[in-house]
């Protein structure tokens, strides 16, 4: 199966330029969780990550512009749950989880956490 993801987003009609690598994505979970940050430093460590160019991004876009991030982690649906971000976090480092593909545990754990509702 071959496709291609977003490179962009358009955020308050000015299109920004993203980071899709699974490791800057990753890197986002860590700042989520991270419990020596503040609410605002979460944010924009999430933005600083995910946005190449987000300190040309003026502060009135930085609500949408968390949405989009949030959308494009979860595959383009909303809203994202953060269940378990402490999962992705031991198999960050890793090629592979438990001899899995890590698309492969993903998709696992999501059908888990749907069944743990």
């Amino acid at each position: 199966m071959m496709y291609e993801l977003p490179t962009s987003v358009n955020v308050c009609g000015t299109d920004y330029d993203i980071e899709t690598d699974f490791r800057a994505i990753l890197d986002i979970f860590g700042v989520l969780e991270d419990p020596d940050l503040t609410g605002n430093e979460k944010g924009i460590g999430m933005l600083g990550i995910f946005y190449k160019r987000f300190f040309d991004m003026p502060v009135e876009h930085f609500g949408e512009a968390v949405q989009k991030c949030y959308w494009f982690i979860n595959g383009g649906k909303t809203p994202l749950k953060f269940g378990a971000i402490s999962d992705w976090m031991e198999a960050r480092d890793l090629p592979e989880a438990d001899g899995e593909s890590f698309r492969s545990w993903f998709k696992k754990h999501q059908a888990q956490e749907k069944k743990n509702g």
